[in-house]
């Protein structure tokens, strides 16, 4: 006997792909640091460039 799945894990299954498409565009360090730059907050690219030593995916910040 085949059980049905919830309709929310069907949801979750269905867009499981686009998730790990999406994903897969921050698997380059380059963007991994940009990603945890902001997490700190909007801030210039002047700024940002100032703080590069600092940078950490804490969410502390310099």
């Amino acid at each position: 006997m085949k059980r049905e799945l919830a309709p929310r894990t069907a949801e979750l299954i269905a867009s499981a792909g686009e998730a790990a498409e999406f994903l897969k565009k921050f698997a380059h360090p380059s963007r991994l640091m940009i990603v945890c730059a902001l997490v700190d907050g909007e801030r210039s690219v002047r700024d940002r460039l100032a703080s590069q030593p600092s940078f950490s995916c804490s969410g502390k910040g310099a």
